[in-house]
């Protein structure tokens, strides 16, 4: 037989010699391996493979889906603005450290606002309107971002303010600012400096001889940005560095955003979708739409707004309705959160007008013209509550009607048929001359009332008004 010179061979082939004696040894050892200790390279690889295979599991256990979903959207004609989210897992999944400490958080947020959700209000004072808290939710692969923009109204220049709960989908935690900060290389002394640095030598600039300067810095928050690095809010105050030697402003409280080393003034007077706390190519958007959705497209809220449920009124006879607008104004309600707030309202300080019941207190006139009519509001500032009240309020805008369902521009015949209890008689001596009928509950004249004031026998004039003594 020929003998074969031309054998395929590679680094992983075994020569087999003609002896089957050692064919024999050579198979036994293969299988055998002769009980050595394995390569130590073959340990390494298999402790290798080991350790990713548990790594795989811990991952699979880390990241259980969270997903976020709407406790409260609350929206009123008052102003009132409030989202608040939850986190959820599924049924079968005992939550996480982290879902339940932020749950627990949001869930305390919500009873920061629930006389308000509660209806729990009457319209009227400062307190009861503009109430802000606004939900920016963004994700990034390893975070769930909760920001709340805060805000109630004031009479002064205040910002707003930011709470973050934030989620780490990792390890199940909740994230801390500490652990933000430590993760940028930071502390809050050195944002609260670095603020101070970059805004004070241009404070002051457009008015001579004024030192201002950055002032009560405060971390209020953070998020992770896209690339699950974190960028803070801060606020501060800008006012004169020394108030007890000079007052060139008033001061006002800002909030800022840091990201990558530099600092950005968040604007919450002009607020547009270029300029958001939160940039909307981040953000989650959410079905019914939250207030950062609907809002800059000129939309309303799904649903539209809702009335405040105790919006209280001294005689719910005695107000008026707005076309288009839920709720009524009356003697009591306070004129920039009312129907009429649409309007451009001129006032007047009435610095000798009286009664005045405590220092500080003052009367003031407020007047406004629509394309149908007018109104002229004489209203009362408390100083003790900080709240305006009207207490007149003269109307010959026809989109105005009583609960009765009379305009301005009705006949005498019809306002006799919708108040069969109004009269002609002298009203407290406040009209002499006048034509007009009108409607008090009160046996004694007393408290709220409406007039109707005629031009020959059409309707020319609604007055509503609180005779008190």
């Amino acid at each position: 037989m020929k003998k074969v010179e031309n054998i395929f061979r590679t680094p992983f082939s075994t020569a087999l010699s003609g002896s089957a004696r050692e064919t024999e040894r050579r198979i036994r050892n293969i299988f055998l391996w002769k009980k050595k200790r394995p390569p130590v390279l073959v340990l390494v690889l298999a402790a290798v493979l080991i350790a990713l295979c548990g790594g795989l599991v811990s991952c699979q256990e880390r990241t259980e889906p969270v997903t976020l979903v709407m406790d409260t959207q609350y929206y009123d004609t008052q102003g009132n603005y409030i989202e608040i989210p939850a986190l959820a897992m599924s049924a079968d999944t005992q939550p996480t450290a982290g879902v339940t400490a932020i749950n627990q958080a949001l869930s305390q947020l919500k009873q920061e606002y629930q006389n308000i959700l509660d209806g729990d209000i009457d319209g009227s004072s400062l307190s009861d309107a503009e109430n802000h808290c606004l939900l920016y939710p963004s994700e990034t692969q390893r975070y769930w971002n909760l920001i709340f923009f805060r805000e109630e109204f004031h009479t002064d220049l205040n910002t707003g303010h930011v709470t973050s709960l934030v989620y780490n989908k990792e390890t199940g935690q909740q994230v801390t600012l500490e652990e933000a900060l430590e993760l940028a290389g930071q502390t809050a002394d050195d944002l609260c400096q670095a603020l101070a640095d970059q805004y004070d030598p241009t404070l002051g600039q457009d008015i001579p001889g004024a030192d201002l300067c950055i002032q009560n810095q405060t971390v209020e928050g953070f998020r992770m940005g896209a690339d699950d690095q974190p960028i803070f809010y801060l606020t501060a105050r800008v006012d004169d560095r020394d108030d007890t030697a000079a007052d060139f402003v008033s001061g006002s409280d800002n909030l800022y955003i840091w990201s990558d080393g530099t600092f950005t003034l968040y604007d919450q007077y002009a607020v547009t979708d270029l300029q958001p706390l939160v940039p909307s190519e981040e953000c989650i958007d959410l079905n019914p739409p939250l207030w950062r959705q609907w809002y800059f497209s000129g939309g309303e809220p799904e649903g539209g707004f809702s009335v405040s449920a105790s919006l209280s009124l001294q005689d719910p006879e005695v107000c008026l309705y707005r076309d288009g607008f839920p709720n009524p104004i009356a003697p009591g309600s306070f004129l920039s959160f009312s129907c009429l707030d649409s309007t451009h309202i001129d006032t007047q300080r009435l610095e000798e007008y009286e009664p005045i019941y405590n220092p500080g207190d003052y009367w003031l006139r407020s007047s406004g013209t629509t394309g149908t009519g007018s109104f002229t509001a004489l209203s009362y500032y408390n100083s003790t509550e900080d709240r305006e009240s009207i207490n007149t309020l003269d109307v010959t805008m026809p989109d105005l009607y009583t609960p009765r369902g009379i305009r301005v521009g009705a006949s005498r015949e019809d306002v006799l048929t919708a108040y069969p209890e109004a009269v002609s008689e002298d009203y407290w001596g406040k009209y002499p001359g006048q034509d007009y009928l009108w409607y008090c509950r009160d046996s004694n004249d007393f408290g709220p009332a409406i007039l109707f004031f005629f031009n020959g026998d059409t309707l020319h004039q609604i007055t509503l008004t609180n005779m008190f003594d």
